[in-house]
C-alpha cells in the first residue's frame, strides 16, 4: 500500500478538521464560541501549509471552502454575542478600550469579557481624522468602514478585522493570532501578527511581520515590506495569491525595499 503524499495527508486533515468545524457550528453554543475560532484557527494554518504542496486549483477550492466557513463562524458568532459598538466618552488620547466592570453579584466565571465580544470600531469613533486606542489587553478588534483616518492602536490584540477602509493608515497593531482584510482601498498598514488573509483589495501597502506566508485572494496592486520587530524576519516577503492559478509569479503583488521599525516595537 502506497503511503500518502504530503498533499494528500494535508488534504485529508483539511477535510476532517472542516467536518467537525461543520458539526460545531450547528450546535454552537455561547460557551463554545472561543472552540469555534481555535477550529477556524487550526484550518488557516493547514490551508497555509497546503499551500506549499497542493495544487493551484486544490489551493483555490480549500479556501473558498474556508471563506464560507468562516462567514459561517462570523453569523453564529453575531447571532450568538453581537460585537459591543465603540464609541468614544473621551478625547482620542485619551481612550482606554477596557473590559466591562465586573458586577459584585457575578461570579468570576460569568462576568463579561471584552475580548469575547470584541470592539467593532467605525466612522462614528472618529475625531479629528484620527481613532486612538491604548492599552489594549488581548481583544478582537474590528475596523469597519472608514475613509481617510489614521488609526493607532496600542497593546496586545487577540485578532484583528479589516472590512471597508479606504485610504486609511492603521499603525501600532501587535496581534498574538490572525489578521483579516477585506474590500479595503489605498490603504497603509503597519501590523505584526501571527497569520495575515487579504481578500478583495486594492492598491494596500502592507508592512509585516508574519510568521507564516502572507495569503491574498481577489485582490491587485498589493505592496509588502518588512515591518523589523526584535530581528525577526518572519513571513512577509513570501506572500500566496490564491487567485492566481497559472505558471510564473503573481503580477497582483509585489515587495517594496523600503523597511520600517514600529513605534514602541514589542514582542507580538
Amino acid at each position: 500500500m502506497n503511503t500518502p503524499s504530503k498533499a494528500e495527508q494535508l488534504e485529508a486533515n483539511f477535510i476532517s478538521k472542516c467536518n467537525l468545524l461543520k458539526a460545531a457550528i450547528n450546535s454552537a453554543s455561547i460557551t463554545s464560541l472561543p472552540s469555534l475560532s481555535a477550529q477556524l484557527d487550526s484550518l488557516r494554518e493547514l490551508v497555509a501549509q497546503g499551500a506549499e504542496w497542493w495544487t493551484k486549483y486544490d489551493i483555490r477550492r480549500n479556501s473558498e471552502t474556508l471563506s464560507a466557513l468562516e462567514l459561517e463562524v462570523d453569523n453564529v458568532r453575531t447571532r450568538l454575542k453581537p460585537r459591543r459598538r465603540f464609541r468614544f466618552t473621551q478625547t482620542p488620547s485619551e481612550v482606554i478600550a477596557q473590559p466591562p466592570k465586573q458586577d459584585a453579584a457575578l461570579t468570576p466565571q460569568k462576568a463579561p469579557r471584552a475580548a469575547e465580544n470584541g470592539l467593532l470600531i467605525d466612522s462614528a469613533s472618529v475625531r479629528n481624522g484620527k481613532i486612538e486606542l491604548d492599552s489594549l489587553r488581548e481583544q478582537n478588534v474590528s475596523l469597519v468602514g472608514l475613509t481617510n483616518v489614521r488609526v493607532s492602536l496600542k497593546g496586545s490584540l487577540r485578532a484583528l478585522r479589516f472590512s471597508q477602509l479606504t485610504r486609511c493608515h492603521v499603525e501600532g497593531a501587535f496581534v498574538d493570532g490572525s489578521v483579516f482584510m477585506s474590500n479595503c482601498d489605498g490603504c497603509d498598514i503597519e501590523v505584526a501578527c501571527h497569520q495575515l488573509r487579504i481578500h478583495e483589495s486594492h492598491a494596500c501597502s502592507l508592512w509585516t511581520c508574519s510568521g507564516s506566508a502572507p495569503i491574498i485572494e481577489n485582490c491587485d496592486s498589493m505592496r509588502f515590506g518588512e515591518l523589523v520587530l526584535d530581528g525577526r524576519k518572519g513571513c512577509w516577503n513570501d506572500v500566496k495569491d490564491f487567485s492566481w492559478l497559472r505558471e510564473g509569479s503573481s503580477p497582483n503583488w509585489q515587495l517594496v525595499s523600503e523597511k520600517r521599525t514600529p513605534r514602541g516595537a514589542q514582542s507580538t
